[in-house]
């Protein structure tokens, strides 16, 4: 009850996580509301970091990426003027600084594991090493830039800037192997209304911008096949079940009649056509 407070971060790819863990802990039973604030405070970060596999004298091991960025929600620190982590970005309005790193380097992240099985690749590097697909990710972040721009005023440059360093040069680093059944896993998380995919369309419409490349993205999360990932099977079975126009409002929230549902059907339709047949959900 006399000890210093604790400072208490969740660094995940999940907007405000550490509210999310807060919540958890709350959840156990094992703390009151009362204890934890007495504990810890808790500010929430935006992380961005690439850690890889990697293979060093015959042994297998782990790259980390240069690039990385870290931001911190100064409010909630114990001293905000204090900087417990050197070489961080504390910040002020942290739900900017998270929606970009979710709503570019994320989206553009699992779009092209997304298309990427759609088109037969194993691989992001492979996609990414395809122009043409390449360019249908770019342009799905690029679709989340709009949005931002509108929303937060960030500068065109700055986030175009930041596709490039923190994204494509990242991504096709010599040696990095993204197997695409692991970057599209748990599909139904990704696919969640604020989430990489759909969060940004919803923005993009909300301003009366293109969300097309970000729908097509989503149309391909529909098709995710991965019998190993347990949010892919349940999809797939909804579907069978269902029907996709059900799945869709099912996992995305967008609802029926609507311009983004009738889009985004349509894209379902077109890129299941292209499945490969090895592919367990192909017809």
């Amino acid at each position: 009850k006399h000890l210093p407070k604790m400072t208490v971060m969740a660094c995940e790819n999940a907007i405000m996580g550490t509210d999310i863990l807060k919540k958890a802990m709350l959840d156990s039973g094992e703390m009151t509301s009362e204890q934890l604030e007495q504990a810890a405070v808790y500010p929430n970060t935006a992380v961005d970091r690439v850690v890889f596999d990697g293979h060093h004298q015959g042994q297998d091991g782990i790259e980390v990426g240069d690039a990385y960025e870290l931001a911190i929600e100064r409010e909630k620190l114990l001293d905000p003027n204090s900087e417990p982590i050197k070489g961080a970005e504390y910040v002020d309005n942290l739900e900017m600084y998270l929606q970009r790193k979710i709503y570019i380097i994320n989206c553009g992240h699992a779009i092209s594991a997304y298309l990427g099985q759609v088109h037969g690749y194993h691989t992001v590097q492979e996609v990414l090493h395809n122009e043409r697909l390449l360019y249908q990710v770019k342009a799905a972040m690029a679709e989340s830039v709009a949005a931002l721009e509108a929303k937060y005023h960030f500068s065109k440059q700055s986030l175009q800037d930041y596709i490039e360093t923190m994204f494509v040069k990242r991504m096709t680093t010599p040696g990095l192997s993204d197997p695409v059944t692991r970057v599209g896993r748990e599909p139904i998380r990704k696919l969640s209304p604020n989430d990489r995919i759909i969060g940004p369309a919803n923005e993009c419409e909300s301003f009366g911008l293109d969300n097309q490349y970000l729908l097509r993205g989503a149309a391909c999360a529909l098709l995710f096949h991965n019998p190993d990932d347990e949010q892919a099977v349940e999809i797939q079975q909804f579907i069978k079940t269902h029907g996709i126009e059900k799945a869709i409002t099912q996992y995305t929230k967008i609802q029926p009649n609507s311009a983004m549902f009738e889009k985004l059907l349509k894209a379902y339709w077109e890129a299941k056509a292209k499945l490969p047949a090895n592919v367990g959900n192909a017809k």
